[in-house]
């Protein structure tokens, strides 16, 4: 559990952003706030041989002067000034330095300079937390505006995807590095350590993990451990807790050739509470999914949907982005694989061309090609329950179900969800509908709690129609 703290990097010192799409060079690009920022650059571990400089704050010649001979002494010689308006050290503020300098003409300005830069990523760094801080979100607005060829003198908010490359550093202690996620029978034996005598059917495992025959389930809610193991299905569901948070994640192997994470109905197409779903339909894990029928109800954008390989709602149009869900697509297929796209860059016909068994429509992607989606919106940072899947590999996914609305969990922003489902491993991850929405469900049975405005946990979620779900037994229910 240490290691989980580590995917929420609230304050960084060092962020690497994806900002100019197609370039390959692997220069970087050091923004920093001020001219005083130069002196900290010593402390950047493995500083990239040929990076180019900007410094934003305007200065004075003899201080230009000083940063230009020190940032040569670095053996770095590109250093360019974009005279950006001054803040006194008295007066920093997130507030001020968005008066100065995120105006329409500094903007612009800025997405010029990255239009020009032959590199494929930007490093800022500044020893002010006020100037980090303000940095995080102007630079992304920046890269944003770089990838808008019309934007010159006029700010644009367009939902553009920029993303953030592989690796993120803190200039002190190097690459942080994903965690290993363990196998079901690592679990188990962590579990009920050594001295535990292990069933006979944990014995017969064939060489990929599955078992030769039969099934077995783990159902341990004290120490929050899942498991369900056969001959062609493999789930392990942990419950993880750190100050204000819990959440659930399902890893989930398949063998080759057997059925895939896909939509299940209830009975009729009734309404109902998802759990009632999961026992109706014998199945073994269970999510909520894009709950897109309160969209139907509410006359709002519904988005592409299709199921079992029928078109129940077509959609040709972009949206913003800027409002949730922006109405993304997950296309999952009968070989298991994922395939996420904006929404409107693929209508029914194509979806169906391409093998789509279901296609989702809700959003945000979190990530895609193994590279995190930088959010622009404003929505990302707010805390709520939330449902995310990810595909870690072909025929391997991970579910993750967050707990919020309550006094010991509050839920979890966008912005971390991502975070999370990138460093588990994902190299294809999608937002579902949260809220009160989120529902994991295990053999037929809720495992996540729901909050609601007292906070205490105790309600249901809402019914639904459909959940996303893989795998049948006849033990589900038992």
């Amino acid at each position: 559990m240490k290691e989980i703290s580590r995917i929420f990097p609230l304050a960084v010192m060092i962020l690497l952003l994806c900002a100019i799409s197609g370039a390959a060079s692997g220069e970087a690009l050091l923004v920093l706030g001020r001219v005083e920022d130069v002196s900290r650059l010593s402390e950047i571990r493995d500083m990239p041989a040929e990076a180019s400089v900007i410094v934003l704050q305007k200065a004075a010649d003899k201080a230009k002067r000083t940063a230009v001979s020190s940032l040569s002494e670095a053996g770095l010689n590109d250093v360019s000034f974009m005279d950006f308006p001054s803040v006194r050290e008295s007066a920093l503020s997130e507030k001020t330095l968005r008066n100065k300098w995120e105006t329409d003409s500094c903007v612009a300005r800025m997405a010029s300079r990255l239009r020009r830069q032959e590199t494929d990523c930007i490093v800022y760094y500044s020893e002010s937390a006020v100037i980090h801080s303000f940095l995080t979100d102007y630079l992304m607005d920046c890269a944003q505006a770089a990838w808008n060829p019309d934007v010159r003198l006029k700010k644009q908010k367009e939902d553009e995807y920029i993303w953030q490359v592989r690796e993120i550093r803190d200039g002190k202690t190097g690459d942080v590095t994903a965690p290993v996620y363990p196998d079901w029978k690592e679990v188990y034996l962590k579990t009920y350590g050594e001295a535990a005598k292990e069933p006979a059917e944990l014995q017969e495992v064939a060489p990929e993990g599955f078992l030769l025959e039969g099934e077995y389930v783990l159902k341990d809610e004290e120490n929050g451990v899942w498991a369900y193991v056969s001959d062609q299905l493999r789930i392990v569901i942990t419950k993880h807790e750190i100050k204000g948070l819990s959440w659930y994640e399902a890893d989930i192997q398949r063998k080759p050739g057997a059925d895939a994470l896909h939509m299940v109905s209830s009975v009729n197409g009734r309404a109902v509470q998802p759990a009632e779903i999961a026992r109706a339909n014998h199945l073994v894990l269970g999510i909520n999914a894009d709950y897109y029928p309160y969209r139907i109800s509410y006359k709002m954008l519904v988005g592409l949907i299709v199921r079992n390989g029928l078109i129940v709602r077509d959609f040709h149009q972009s949206t913003t982005g800027t409002s949730l869900p922006p109405l993304d697509t997950l296309m999952l297929n009968e070989e298991g694989m994922f395939r996420l796209d904006r929404a409107g860059e693929m209508d029914g016909a194509q979806a169906l061309e391409t093998g789509a068994r279901d296609v989702l429509a809700f959003g945000p992607i979190l990530v895609k090609d193994g590279r995190i989606r930088l959010l622009l919106t404003k929505y990302r940072s707010k805390l709520e329950p939330r449902t995310a899947i990810g595909q870690i590999g072909p025929n391997h996914y991970l579910a993750v179900v967050v707990v919020g609305r309550m006094q010991s969990s509050r839920g979890i922003s966008l912005d971390d969800l991502r975070e999370l489902m990138y460093l588990r491993g994902c190299t294809e991850a999608f937002n579902l509908d949260g809220g009160h929405t989120s529902a994991l469900l295990f053999m037929g049975e809720r495992l996540n709690r729901i909050g609601n405005l007292t906070g205490n946990g105790t309600s249901a979620p809402r019914n639904m129609s459909e959940i996303l779900g893989i795998g049948v037994s006849s033990l589900v229910g038992e």
